[in-house]
């Protein structure tokens, strides 16, 4: 296969696997972004670095944090090379240490992607740094500071790039720090808003995220019928795609609407797979679950 050949071939196949990511099919992502890093060993080292950082994110995506990735992200980070490889192995870097819950880490390399983004000057990309930082702040419970950089990030969308999945992943985002401030209106605003745009895209992936933000702010109103509705859409959504932190997140509120409700026997229900699945050391938790209300102690994004 002549070089034109072959790097035609591996763009296209790159462009197919962003493409099916943005929209959530993951597994068709994956398949499609392993083919092009396949081909682009046969191409120069900045491609091969791209088609890297490219395999990174749908892993990431889906909530793996291997060992194996991280070195040599840092590697291409440290090259001083290509700026756009630079920048997106810093934004992972962040993404990684976020999923493994080392914030400090992870708002480190997020304001490395920032300096890199606003270098670059690619508006999207200053975009997505934002709303990085915006969720990395909102799970160290800093919710006035993420909601700026939320809002800096939708700003930022609404003026310029048309990916709508993305901007209505930042008002997910950003409903999420409204209910946890009180501003109920504002964050139904924004939570049904970015639903809306979700389907129209057809990305059905990315619905689980807002049903599950639905379900708690319809649980902080106490409008029990709805916080179940959503909650059960979200965790429906969540197994289908094998999402387990969503998963995770669904059975805690879920719990908390039965046991609301005064349903103890459904709220055991939740709250013991919820123990089995995730916390399987701690048999004492479905229990502790039911006698104390710790709604104001989890934090969905962290």
């Amino acid at each position: 296969m002549t070089s034109h050949r072959l790097n035609h071939e591996y763009q296209m196949w790159r462009d197919r696997g962003i493409e099916a990511s943005r929209l959530g099919h993951l597994e068709e992502a994956r398949e499609c972004v392993s083919t092009a890093l396949d081909l682009a060993q046969g191409l120069d080292e900045t491609t091969r670095d791209r088609a890297f950082c490219n395999l990174v994110a749908i892993d990431i995506e889906v909530g793996e944090t291997s060992d194996a990735f991280i070195p040599q992200l840092r590697a291409i980070l440290t090259k001083h090379g290509d700026p756009e490889n630079c920048r997106l192995a810093a934004y992972h870097l962040a993404r990684a240490y976020d999923l493994r819950k080392e914030y400090q880490k992870a708002l480190f390399y997020a304001r490395v992607a920032m300096e890199r983004s606003e270098r670059i000057g690619l508006q999207r990309w200053i975009a997505s740094s934002h709303n990085l930082m915006g969720n990395l702040l909102i799970a160290e419970s800093r919710f006035d500071q993420g909601k700026e950089h939320l809002e800096t990030a939708l700003a930022l969308m609404e003026d310029g790039d048309e990916d709508n999945v993305q901007r209505a992943r930042i008002r997910s985002n950003l409903s999420y720090c409204h209910f946890v401030q009180g501003d109920m209106d504002v964050g139904f605003r924004e939570a049904f808003s970015g639903l809306r745009s979700i389907r129209r895209e057809g990305a059905e992936f990315w619905e689980a995220f807002f049903h599950e933000t639905l379900c708690f702010g319809y649980l902080e109103l106490e409008r029990l019928e709805r916080a179940e509705r959503h909650g059960r859409r979200a965790l429906r959504l969540a197994q289908k795609y094998g999402h387990a932190h969503t998963i995770k997140n669904c059975l805690f509120l879920l719990g908390e609407v039965a046991s609301t409700a005064g349903d103890t026997g459904a709220a055991h229900a939740y709250f013991s797979t919820l123990q089995h699945d995730f916390y399987p050391q701690h048999d004492f938790l479905p229990d502790f679950l039911l006698a104390v209300d710790v709604r104001g102690l989890v934090n969905l994004r962290a």
